[in-house]
């Protein structure tokens, strides 16, 4: 079945065109990639998903497949996430910084994933590189019946108690942004210097962002 993709409309300062897409994160990324769009991009920022990517659940998240699908085509990508009551307007300026920070050269097959807290934004927001939490939550499934004969289904999850300090889940839970390096399986899965100017640049005369590695 084809793609179907139409000039969007929106515009931003600085953005040529924007086009929108009817397919999934990561067949947008693969067509960027082979030039469906016009030149290949050399940054992926894939989100912002209505959602943290916390734990291990962060591996069923389209928003980091379509990164992680711009990593194995060598593309340095970002995805963004955040609970969908997040104050956007608040958080702008931290996003921005975000953004115009992250250093040129970027570890091939390499992806940060970047997770928002519900919490508006304190006059300097802390960025914190921290590991996936070994689980984020379990739950169980509501059914119901639809009038038409499907059956809809919800996932209806219960947060565990408590999380490493260390961990995304706990970092959100403190109301800091949470920075998570994540890598294809042949790549190795730290690159400590990548990390190191990315808190340089973001806060130079501290480096307490980095009291999660």
């Amino acid at each position: 079945m084809p793609i179907k993709a139409w000039p969007s409309g929106c515009t931003w300062p600085g953005v040529v065109a924007s086009i929108e897409v009817e397919a999934h994160p990561s067949a947008i990324v693969t067509l960027a990639m082979l030039g469906a769009f016009g030149a290949a991009p050399d940054l992926v920022l894939a989100g912002i998903n209505h959602g943290v990517n916390v734990g291990w659940g962060l591996i069923h998240s389209s928003t980091i497949g379509a990164a992680l699908t711009a990593a194995v085509h060598r593309v340095p990508a970002v995805a963004f996430s955040a609970p969908t009551t997040t104050d956007w307007a608040a958080w702008h300026t931290a996003l921005v910084r975000l953004i115009d920070a992250l250093p040129g050269a970027w570890p091939i097959g390499t992806v940060l994933s970047v997770n928002f807290p519900q919490q508006p934004p304190g006059p300097d927001p802390e960025f914190v590189w921290c590991r996936p939490a070994e689980s984020t939550a379990s739950g169980n499934v509501a059914r119901a019946m639809l009038p038409d004969g499907r059956l809809a289904l919800r996932l209806l999850y219960r947060p565990h108690g408590l999380f490493a300090a260390d961990t995304d889940a706990a970092v959100l839970a403190a109301g800091h942004v949470a920075l998570t390096y994540l890598s294809l399986p042949y790549v190795p899965p730290v690159d400590s210097a990548w990390q190191l100017e990315l808190a340089r640049r973001l806060r130079p005369d501290s480096n307490t962002i980095l009291r999660g590695q």
